[in-house]
């Protein structure tokens, strides 16, 4: 049966944020109702919030608000980090209870995998060990909101599908660059070259370079969200991207489109900062049901840059080494 947004009452957590801007936008072009609330609405760490989410009474209920960023991010609140997202996904636990959503969206991420585990990274992997050292406190949180939504889709007995997506590494336009400590590290990267396109100076890069990732485009991500709402998933979906690129490969295509020299880029050779060697998902049941990543990696990477220059004009944010 065809899934029918027209009119649906939808509420967006963290609607104004990278994910959530590129969702909310596609939701209207659906025609559903969409709510967003911003942070001065409904602080979803502050006491009492999830009555004010309640109120709301979506039939669709898409969590997509976190405090997240990239490794340095990471490093710096690893004493926070957690309290801090796991007071919004208790406020999603409690506000659902109160006035129950059809559906339940609670936007995860691979960071909560094991850190030493096979790959690809396979659903129900997700509880086999820790998560990687360099994202602890952060893969660790995703767990909990993924516990929390098994423990309400039991209590609500079946009367809320709920479905938890699992994404990989997202990048593209509409992160928020103003808050370079919070980008992922595509983004950060497409930022760094942008400020040295528009000035001088080169790009200092973390790491080795040879860590691999999976790059998801932040618009394949939301429209495999509300794929799989209107396909009825439930439970962990994996969302992956077009393949895996080494770090390398991401600042060799950002030369590409930029026109700075290899010989301006500097990678500072710490090995530490390479955060976790590989990470690749077992997208298989994502795409049995029919979705798949459409931007190509070359197309999603020029985009990318585009918009962080774009930004670097429009801010006069200025060049020098980054």
């Amino acid at each position: 049966m065809t899934f029918d947004w027209n009119g649906r009452k939808v509420l967006v957590t963290g609607g104004h944020g990278f994910l959530g801007t590129v969702l909310t936008r596609l939701l209207h072009e659906r025609g559903a109702t969409v709510a967003s609330p911003t942070h001065g609405e409904i602080d979803l760490e502050a006491g009492g919030a999830f009555l004010r989410i309640a109120n709301h009474r979506p039939d669709v209920f898409i969590h997509a608000a976190a405090r997240c960023g990239g490794l340095g991010y990471v490093a710096a609140n690893r004493d926070t980090l957690f309290e801090r997202n796991a007071r919004m996904s208790e406020a999603i636990f409690h506000a659902c209870r109160e006035a129950p959503p059809s559906v339940l969206v609670a936007v995860g991420s691979s960071c909560m995998y094991p850190g030493d585990c096979a790959l690809p990274l396979r659903e129900e992997q997700v509880l086999e060990g820790a998560p990687h050292s360099s994202v602890e406190p952060y893969g660790t949180v995703k767990r909990h909101l993924y516990l929390l939504s098994q423990v309400l889709e039991i209590e609500l007995a079946g009367g809320t599908a709920v479905v938890y997506p699992v994404l990989a590494n997202l990048y593209g336009p509409g992160a928020h660059l103003s808050q370079p400590e919070r980008l992922h590290f595509a983004d950060a990267l497409a930022l760094k070259f942008a400020l040295v396109a528009a000035g001088t100076g080169g790009v200092n890069v973390w790491g080795t370079g040879v860590a691999t990732r999976e790059l998801l485009y932040v618009e394949d991500a939301a429209r495999g969200i509300l794929h799989l709402i209107e396909h009825g998933a439930t439970g962990a979906v994996n969302l992956g991207g077009n393949g895996l690129r080494t770090v390398g490969d991401v600042v060799e295509r950002l030369c590409q489109v930029s026109g700075v020299a290899a010989e301006r880029v500097r990678y500072d050779g710490d090995p530490g900062r390479d955060g976790q060697p590989t990470k690749v998902l077992d997208w298989n049941k994502a795409r049995t049901a029919g979705w798949g990543p459409t931007i190509s990696f070359d197309e999603g990477i020029r985009r990318t840059y585009e918009a962080a220059l774009d930004f670097v004009r429009d801010t006069d944010t200025g060049g020098g080494t980054t």
